[in-house]
């Protein structure tokens, strides 16, 4: 399974969204966030539009609008996004929710160790939530409080780390999407 940049994009998103749940300001504009992120504003309109469908987040058009999660941290799991973004995440083809029936599962050696294999990735998944990514990066802040090293996306990256924030997979970009996401929110 290779998550792609949609996948790892909606979770940084949803992310920030969570930390930010509590601000007196509210909704976090899209721009705002494409800024934090180093995401394209229209790609992140693209995948802020998924989420808003899927009832993860809340949109809202005007000076003061933007985004906000739906839900608490706590209610959404890595695995609820990654299926969304993804689709189910297989180890193998033949298990995927739309492949055809193996004529050979009846008697492939190897079938029980792909669905095994399948079960735990989607267990494991299913079982981290934002709320748990969001206590474990607070733990990583202030462990790196504590050593003098600063822990922010911009500063842990290098320049040309081809994980960081500039990685917009040109494959997944929805670059000749009409609709332009910088206009507002949609949800």
């Amino acid at each position: 399974m290779i998550v792609t940049t949609k996948g790892r994009y909606a979770l940084r998103v949803l992310v920030e969204l969570a930390e930010h749940r509590d601000a007196p300001d509210g909704f976090l504009p899209l721009r705002e966030i494409a800024r934090h992120q180093g995401i394209s504003g229209k790609y992140l309109g693209a995948i802020l539009r998924d989420l808003a469908v899927a009832g993860l987040v809340f949109g809202s058009r005007g000076k003061h609008g933007g985004y906000l999660l739906s839900k608490q941290p706590g209610e959404i799991t890595v695995g609820q996004v990654l299926r969304l973004t993804e689709g189910r995440p297989t180890a193998v083809a033949c298990l995927a929710p739309d492949a055809p029936p193996c004529p050979r599962a009846q008697v492939c050696p190897t079938l029980p160790v792909w669905q095994e294999l399948d079960e735990l990735v989607n267990h494991f998944l299913d079982s981290y939530t934002l709320e748990d990514i969001l206590v474990r990066q607070q733990a990583r802040r202030q462990a790196a409080q504590l050593a003098g090293v600063a822990v922010g996306l911009e500063d842990a990256l290098p320049a040309a780390c081809p994980f960081g924030p500039e990685d917009d997979d040109p494959g997944d970009d929805p670059e000749d999407d009409p609709d332009d996401a910088e206009d507002g929110a949609h949800g």
